[in-house]
């Protein structure tokens, strides 16, 4: 490879990461303003109040991260190998089954609201504090379509061009919520309804402004309503089993606050509220610590799946190297700030006593180790290893977290703040020998592919020698390499001539790999403004006899090749072409 070879993945990287960034940390702040204008408001019986009820808000990440996260992943895969139709049917398929599971959700959860809130670790005779759970979760569970719609949309819409809509829906979201809790709780006094409330009506808000993706008519989704076949179903499931990877370490997470809130409720001798207000307020924090990962996550997954099913191996590595790198260095920087800070942080949530700082401070120490395992099970995930994903959590939360939580806990109390820290630091340590062995996996399962990188049409001597080079060690036949030889080379020139048009620092991408015995799957990318060189509706019988010179190769390309496509994806041309 030469020196531009990852000119693409950096780019591209750094397109999706900042918009993420940007709205991790509108959308940890907004899930932060309830609990801050509530303490603030109603100090720590409010903030007890909606750590409660915070396992809900888990579920629904759950549920939609499953939907979402593992859809995402199946549009993105369909989308680099040129399966545009079906692309559309699966994301429709999934809002579809979202839909219902939802509405489902939001009726069984009002119906069963006294034995739903008596597993969250309260029950009637707790009195006000039973009050304001009811009327917290009896609203957000009726709004549970809203609260997946916005996660499902918002991974769509970063696979498909709209990763700048979805970051700006976001922030306006949060704008929204703060705004709408500063009136509604703190100036009002509507306590929890109306912290609630102010969280619905932005969701709504930011659904409303992703919905505009869908008035594009130049990106790839669209609402379709059919009914599914059993093989779409399917298909529907396998995504979710996909996205669950990463919803797992929501359900332990769940399974974790629902034995920390129902243990200090009933171990700490009639101080449980403050207890549980501490936890929440250190939870609150944890949303913005630990936002940098889960960006990096949500941006890097849509780029290592078209790497992974392009074959692109080493863009696949730079980018996963990219993600821990960026990962670890934000997520250090802002631990730093909040732990230096930390006095303040918890007056915000009204919230001033030593035990709360303390918290706050243990807490900031294992973040970095988090961060670390965070991304690299993202990046399992984006890549079909799952099981792997889903034995990483497993042993951070089933294996360690809840069983040091419990014996930590009911041995002495304040030994509570230091069981997520050090869970953390052993996790990462035990990951470090699954980092190697998936590596070496990766290395196994590669293919022989080609992957070089051009800018100008002097270069296309080399590429050409490396093609006939690969598919001589390919053992191929001299019809098919003299196919592959003639598409990369027309695609290129016609993109050099028409897109480039003597621009400088532009780029050309070319990955070429063996499918099977029969076929050659090339992908084109480049840097040039939208241009679609397949785009060329001419023929001898209506054009003059030059234009139909200068357009004849990629029209024998197009005869030729047994498949092809073109989309415009992250600000680049991406055409991909079986031959």
């Amino acid at each position: 490879m030469n020196k531009e070879e990852h000119y693409f993945a950096a780019k591209m990287f750094h397109r999706m990461m900042w918009p993420a960034l940007i709205a991790g940390i509108s959308h940890a702040v907004s899930d932060t303003i309830d609990a801050v204008a509530l303490g603030s408001g109603m100090g720590a019986e409010g903030l007890a109040a909606i750590g409660i009820v915070t396992p809900l808000y888990i579920l629904f990440n759950v549920i939609g991260y499953g939907f979402s996260v593992g859809g995402s992943v199946q549009f993105s895969q369909n989308l680099a190998e040129g399966r545009r139709e079906e692309a559309v049917r699966q994301f429709n398929v999934t809002v579809e089954l979202m839909l219902a599971v939802s509405v489902i959700m939001a009726i069984a959860a009002n119906l069963l609201m006294k034995p739903m809130l008596f597993l969250l670790g309260v029950s009637a005779a707790e009195g006000e504090l039973y009050r304001l759970c009811a009327d917290y979760a009896g609203i957000m569970m009726s709004f549970t379509p809203v609260f997946l719609l916005n996660l499902v949309l918002y991974d769509y819409l970063k696979s498909d061009n709209g990763q700048i809509l979805a970051a700006i829906s976001t922030v306006v979201g949060c704008i929204l919520d703060v705004s709408l809790n500063i009136v509604l709780v703190i100036i009002l006094d509507y306590g929890v309804k109306g912290s609630i409330w102010s969280t619905v009506i932005a969701l709504c808000i930011s659904v409303a402004i992703m919905l505009l993706h869908f008035a594009r008519r130049k990106d790839v989704l669209e609402f379709q309503f059919f009914i599914p076949s059993k093989e779409e179903i399917k298909q529907c499931i396998e995504g979710f089993r996909i996205g669950l990877s990463t919803s797992v370490k929501d359900l332990y997470q769940l399974v974790f606050e629902l034995t920390v809130n129902n243990l200090l409720l009933r171990l700490a001798a009639g101080n449980g509220t403050l207890y549980v207000a501490a936890f929440n307020v250190v939870l609150n924090v944890s949303y913005i610590t630990c936002c940098a990962a889960d960006a990096v996550v949500s941006a890097i997954q849509p780029l290592t799946a078209t790497f992974y099913a392009e074959q692109n191996r080493d863009n696949l590595s730079f980018s996963m190297k990219q993600a821990l790198r960026w990962g670890s260095i934000l997520t250090v920087a802002i631990a730093l700030l909040i732990g230096a800070g930390a006095e303040s942080v918890a007056g915000l949530f009204g919230m001033r006593d030593s035990m709360t700082v303390y918290a706050i401070r243990v807490f900031c120490v294992g973040t970095v180790f988090d961060a670390a395992i965070t991304v690299f099970a993202g990046l399992l995930q984006s890549i079909e290893d799952e099981k792997t994903a889903g034995r990483i959590i497993s042993i951070r939360y089933l294996y360690l977290l809840l069983p040091l939580t419990i014996g930590f806990t009911l041995i002495q109390l304040s030994w509570f703040w230091f069981v997520i820290p050090a869970t953390a630091m052993i996790s990462c340590i035990l990951m470090a020998g699954t980092v190697r062995k998936v590596a070496g996996q990766l290395a196994a399962e590669q293919k022989e592919v080609l992957t070089y990188t051009l800018s100008q049409e002097k270069d296309m001597g080399e590429l050409i020698d490396k093609i006939i080079r690969f598919c001589k060690e390919q053992k191929t036949t001299m019809q098919q390499m003299n196919l592959v030889n003639m598409a990369v080379e027309e695609i290129c020139m016609v993109i050099l001539h028409n897109a480039f048009a003597g621009a400088e620092n532009e780029y050309i991408q070319v990955t070429v790999f063996r499918e099977n015995e029969q076929d050659f799957v090339l992908h084109i990318r480049d840097s040039a403004i939208s241009y679609n060189p397949f785009d060329v509706k001419v023929s001898r019988w209506n054009i003059n006899e030059q234009d139909y010179m200068d357009n004849v190769g990629i029209l024998m390309v197009r005869g030729k090749a047994k498949a092809f496509d073109y989309r415009r994806y992250q600000g680049f041309n991406v055409v991909t072409i079986t031959v």
